[in-house]
């Protein structure tokens, strides 16, 4: 039973939510009419939205159990004709004297029949067979969609989740639906490095076969996940490549703290002339104007990169922050493909940027540690996307998934080439190779007919999108 204090909660918020709303319309009517109606209709909105997409989601499914349908009929009707052609070809023949004797004409039937018969039963066996593991796959792939859109039992990351979402998605018509969605129209067409990833996130998000039961809080020995071996080696893996990389990132930030310290200290007013590239950084573009760009809409972040614009000697911390500023937004305009223009007048801000911060090392002193940092920062810069790749995959829980997905990424997911020098900051790559191997092993002892059934149905998935793509 809840008590009076309970049951008086709601009510008590729903009297101060009506005391604002009369507050805000005495204030001003209009204001308060235009936020109602502009609440509305976003509510009706989203309504529409998501029945029109289920609405289009139950025709697309009925559509594609039709077509499927339709095309099991079809082979059954081939079977059945071959079937029949062959008996008439038997009664042809023994019609027309080509068995000769009585006992050849028997034997003839006999083995004739046998081998039209068995391949026809054959045949629509192995096509039942087929389609059953593609309808199973299918149904996999739903409930794989469904486990990423709970959020009631999301314990991962929200980039990990959006990522792994919006893959799906790219995917799902071309999985789903290829006999309702037009070659052309599809998202995404699936490779086998695709099903290898499905395969993977189907592991993450629905695999039954690694589980442990929760620990009783009241034993401390019920924990059997610390006693799993496979589980003890996905934790040393994840924490030893975590540690190298959060170490690699801090000697980073010493080392930038250092220049800042050393080279602000000595120049209070400034130590990086902007004079060369102020009128650059200032001045319009085209359609660009650069502060702007650079804030995105952050207006707090806007105030202070103006205020630089009138300064001609800046500070090397502020040289530096606007300056990563710039390479991330020209990573990023490059990637969706922005104009050249806006990219460019990143690129040229950047590049003088650095020589006048270089300049003002050189002249400070700690030339040899911005060299470093420089070149430190550039490569973690350049690798920031396989950097973050890996720490999504080893924060993966299922200790199968994991290991998968850093097989399926080969050198791409060999730090030691995004980050030369890492093994200065206790990245051991002997060690990660030998616990990998390890972990082979043990996922390899742990198969069984449940794993072996899942490749079974992953390849007809394959096979059906090879036959499909082989018909085009």
């Amino acid at each position: 039973m809840a008590s009076d204090s309970e049951k008086d909660s709601c009510p008590n918020a729903q009297e101060e939510i009506s005391a604002k709303e009369r507050e805000e319309y005495a204030d001003d009517p209009a204001a308060w009419l235009s936020k109602l109606f502009h609440a509305t209709r976003h509510e009706v909105h989203e309504e529409v939205k998501y029945y029109s997409e289920q609405q289009e989601l139950q025709a697309k499914n009925f559509l594609q159990t039709v077509v499927d349908s339709h095309k099991s009929y079809l082979s059954v009707v081939e079977s059945r004709l071959i079937f029949w052609l062959g008996i008439i070809a038997i009664i042809v023949a023994a019609s027309a004297g080509v068995f000769g004797v009585r006992d050849g004409l028997v034997v003839g039937a006999i083995v004739v029949g046998s081998v039209v018969v068995g391949r026809v039963y054959l045949s629509t066996w192995l096509m039942r067979k087929r389609i059953n593991r593609l309808d199973r796959f299918r149904k996999r792939f739903r409930e794989l969609l469904d486990s990423v859109n709970d959020i009631r039992w999301q314990t991962r990351s929200e980039e990990m989740v959006a990522e792994d979402k919006a893959f799906l998605e790219k995917y799902k018509d071309s999985i789903l639906f290829p006999s309702v969605i037009p070659y052309e129209r599809r998202k995404g067409i699936c490779q086998d490095a695709e099903f290898e990833h499905i395969r993977t996130l189907y592991l993450e998000y629905c695999y039954p076969g690694h589980l442990h039961p929760w620990p009783d809080p009241n034993d401390p020995n019920s924990n059997t996940k610390l006693k799993c071996e496979l589980c003890t080696t996905a934790d040393r893996v994840r924490k030893h490549i975590e540690g190298a990389i959060s170490a690699y990132e801090s000697a980073i930030e010493s080392e930038r703290q250092k220049l800042v310290a050393q080279i602000d200290s000595i120049n209070a007013e400034g130590a990086v002339n902007a004079k060369d590239f102020l009128d650059d950084y200032r001045k319009h573009r085209g359609l660009y104007y650069v502060p702007e760009d650079l804030a995105k809409q952050d207006e707090k972040l806007l105030a202070w990169l103006n205020s630089l614009c009138d300064k001609q000697y800046w500070t090397f911390e502020d040289a530096d922050k606007v300056r990563e500023l710039c390479r991330i937004r020209e990573n990023e305009v490059s990637a969706w493909g922005g104009p050249w223009e806006q990219t460019n007048s990143f690129e040229l801000i950047f590049d003088k940027l650095t020589r006048e911060m270089k300049s003002a090392a050189t002249r400070c002193g700690p030339a040899d540690t911005w060299d470093w940092y420089d070149s430190a920062r550039d490569r973690l810069a350049t690798s920031g996307g396989a950097v973050a790749d890996i720490r999504r995959i080893i924060g993966r829980h299922e200790p199968k998934a994991m290991f998968r997905e850093l097989e399926e990424g080969g050198q791409f997911m060999d730090i030691t080439i995004r980050l030369p020098g890492i093994t200065n900051w206790g990245y051991d790559p002997k060690l990660v190779a030998r616990e990998r191997k390890k972990a082979r092993t043990l996922i390899s002892k742990e198969r069984d007919e449940y794993d072996r059934e899942l490749d079974r149905e992953f390849q007809a998935a394959r096979d059906f999108v090879s036959a499909e793509r082989r018909e085009r």
